[in-house]
């Protein structure tokens, strides 16, 4: 913990962010959706890719 405050301190590292949004526990479920919806889509396209290359077929 100490070696993390150092570089934090070093950094001056000390945000005030303008939302309470860092986490799922705390965004807004709006938002919560919003990237939820994203990270399937982009899990999906990942997924579909390492298909095509098992089956032997290069990625468009």
């Amino acid at each position: 913990r100490q070696a993390a405050e150092t570089i934090q301190l070093r950094m001056e590292y000390n945000p005030a962010p303008p939302f309470d949004a860092g986490s799922p526990e705390t965004a807004p479920a709006e938002v919560l959706a919003v990237m939820e919806d994203r990270f399937r889509l982009a899990r999906q396209q990942r997924m579909d890719l390492v298909r095509q290359i098992r089956a032997g077929r290069p990625p468009r």
